[in-house]
């Protein structure tokens, strides 16, 4: 995988609703923990709670930018990386106040 052959590869998730994915086991929790080295999930803050959008940038001059969560509508461009720009920056905007969420640790007994 992608994330297993780059030492240095980041995946950095800022979800909104940790306790539900909690109890359903979603896959990606199961995979965050698998790979605790390369993937940080944190819950976004109540400030940003009403933030409709989906992104996702990959190597800082491609993106995936949906305007609206829940409609299957998206902008892409794979080289551009003043776009790329300002989707990290509100992103860094988000991840700083955001936490990690007890319903993301995984228990090990």
């Amino acid at each position: 995988s992608m994330i297993l052959n780059n030492r240095r590869a980041r995946v950095r998730i800022i979800i909104f609703e940790a306790q539900m994915l909690s109890q359903r086991g979603h896959q990606l929790l199961q995979l965050a923990n698998a790979l605790s080295s390369f993937i940080e999930i944190r819950e976004g803050s109540r400030e940003h709670e009403s933030y409709s959008e989906a992104m996702l940038v990959a190597d800082s001059c491609g993106f995936i930018h949906r305007y609206a969560w829940d409609r299957y509508e998206a902008n892409a461009n794979f080289n551009s990386r003043h776009q790329c720009r300002a989707l990290l920056n509100t992103f860094e905007s988000m991840w700083e106040p955001a936490t990690s969420s007890v319903h993301l640790r995984r228990l090990s007994i």
